[in-house]
């Protein structure tokens, strides 16, 4: 259960981290000039990045161990915080939001390691546990109007009709 908990907290890490960071995107990017087509790539880059980078993670942590893998995606993500926080142009925000994805790809890796560390009979209840845990970080009402709050935060972008 120890090695449980220290997964749910490097999943955690990965979960605050974009839900800190998704709501102030459109804001940042647009006190740079960013228009809604440029902050809706910045969005996205993070998941095309994870969805390009996850199946790498694998054969790396396949090869080289869970563990190894997990603290240099950790790394990455921690180094991509600290450029996302010094932007100053668009193209650096972009660069960020890609460096994320990158060290979020392995949130699978953390998936196969809850698979690894818990014995057969316990897998599925584990990965169940990792999976609501990770899911209870996110309040009801966001996951409720999850499809508005991109609406929300493009009322205030610029090119887009205020909605009524």
């Amino acid at each position: 259960m120890a090695k449980l908990i220290v997964l749910f907290v490097v999943a955690f890490v990965d979960m605050v981290g974009l839900v800190m960071i998704l709501p102030l995107l459109p804001f940042y990017a647009t006190s740079f000039g960013a228009t809604a087509a440029v902050v809706g790539v910045l969005v996205s880059a993070f998941s095309l990045a994870q969805l390009a980078f996850a199946p790498i993670w694998g054969r790396f942590s396949d090869r080289y161990g869970r563990r190894p893998v997990i603290l240099i995606g950790l790394a990455i993500t921690a180094v991509a915080y600290v450029v996302f926080g010094l932007a100053d142009t668009i193209l650096v925000l972009l660069v960020s939001r890609v460096i994320q994805g990158m060290g979020g790809g392995t949130i699978g890796v953390v998936q196969a390691y809850v698979a690894d560390v818990s014995p057969p009979e316990e897998r599925t209840k584990s990965l169940g546990w990792l999976s609501e845990r990770l899911r209870a970080l996110v309040p009801w009402w966001v996951q409720r109007s999850a499809p508005s709050w991109s609406r929300l935060a493009a009322d205030g972008l610029p090119g887009l009709p205020p909605r009524h």
